[in-house]
């Protein structure tokens, strides 16, 4: 698998979560749908600073500015985002635990349908 495969993934987990909102804020209401957008877009900006570290580290250059604007974006203002987000009361915890793990069933249903119908 290569890089490809994580991006795909992560549009993927974007659009989903947008047709899911759509779905969640007719059936259960806007508190469960901010909660659904938010753990899913919070875990989605996660990963793709995530990934802008991880190629910052690996990569010839080591540009220092750039990894500590990634290092400061990501555990500075994306958890402290994060904090913000579970620690308020207009965000459904359930909401944002069903939105976190949206990027994960993305990933993991996409590598068994690639381990189970590629030769």
């Amino acid at each position: 698998m290569d890089i490809s495969f994580i991006y795909s993934s992560l549009k993927l987990s974007f659009w989903l979560t947008l047709v899911l909102s759509l779905f969640f804020s007719y059936f259960f209401g806007a508190r469960f749908t901010l909660g659904l957008l938010s753990g899913s877009l919070w875990n989605i900006a996660n990963m793709f600073l995530f990934i802008g570290l991880t190629k910052a580290f690996v990569s010839a250059s080591r540009s220092k500015g750039k990894i500590a604007f990634l290092v400061i974006a990501k555990f500075g203002i994306l958890y402290g985002i994060g904090f913000l987000i579970v620690s308020s009361k207009k965000f459904s915890l359930y909401g944002i635990f069903l939105g976190f793990s949206i990027l994960f069933a993305v990933f993991s249903l996409r590598a068994l349908r690639k381990a189970l119908f590629q030769r």
